[in-house]
């Protein structure tokens, strides 16, 4: 079933859609991929739900994102760092930075785009408030 999983990661990667209807081939991908996960039962390996979680982040549909993320079992880095740029994304800055708290307190170390977002943000809202 992994060896599936990862055919269909790959067969994904290699398509080209159309520039009119990338977006939409990418939401319907993603959400084949997330169907076919579900139902082959991987969605319980960190390395396969995070692909999920970053496919869904990718096409802007960043609440789907995040259901994965919170019904994953066991997380890594790159999940943390996906959902904390769903949030970031969507204007929840709020929320993401008390995502990268938490990822920080499960002993994660976020990356430099997820670092760079956040110094940007505490930032911005530091000048908002002076």
């Amino acid at each position: 079933m992994f060896e599936e999983a990862l055919e269909l990661f790959d067969r994904i990667l290699q398509c080209r859609v159309h520039e009119t209807e990338e977006g939409l081939g990418r939401v319907l991908l993603g959400e084949m991929v997330h169907g076919r996960v579900v139902r082959n039962g991987v969605l319980a390996d960190v390395v396969v739900s995070s692909g999920v979680v970053g496919i869904y982040g990718k096409c802007g549909r960043f609440g789907d994102a995040v259901k994965v993320f919170d019904e994953m079992p066991e997380r890594d880095a790159a999940c943390w760092n996906c959902v904390i740029s769903c949030y970031y994304q969507s204007g929840q800055y709020e929320r993401a930075l008390g995502m990268y708290e938490e990822m920080k307190r499960f002993g994660f170390e976020p990356d430099l785009v997820c670092k760079l977002m956040i110094t940007i943000w505490r930032r911005g809202a530091y000048i908002l408030v002076m």
